[in-house]
């Protein structure tokens, strides 16, 4: 069993950043997009994640928001550039159930140091 992880420093937009960007222009979406998932990117290069080996893998996020104020599945919106991005450096093949088998998220705060977490388990 391998276990990898990366830390992404600061908090990803969640989706309601994302509609209120659509609202302004409807191209806005697909460029915040790209400059959130490109932050995943960043952070999965600089921590040297290994492509996986072995699947389906259980893949855990741990959201730590500087506060109480946003929402979990506000926040959790965002694992969708996580995702996109660990298919985009080539550690998963595809996101599908084929290749994820669990999805585990938990939340917390932490004022001085916000971060997601990502840990990838292989079986």
């Amino acid at each position: 069993m391998r276990i990898q992880s990366f830390t992404i420093h600061g908090r990803l937009h969640g989706m309601n950043e994302i509609i209120e960007a659509c609202r302004k222009n409807r191209y806005a979406g697909a460029e915040e997009k790209r400059v959130q998932q490109a932050i995943c990117f960043y952070a999965i290069r600089e921590h040297r994640v290994q492509p996986v080996q072995s699947y389906p893998v259980t893949v855990s996020i741990e959201w730590v928001e500087p506060n109480t104020k946003r929402d979990p599945d506000n926040i959790s919106a965002a694992k969708k550039f996580i995702f996109d991005a660990l298919q985009d450096a080539g550690v998963l093949r595809n996101d599908s159930m084929k290749e994820l088998g669990e999805i585990r998220e938990s939340f917390a705060v932490d004022k001085a140091s916000p971060r997601v977490r990502v840990t990838i388990q292989e079986e």
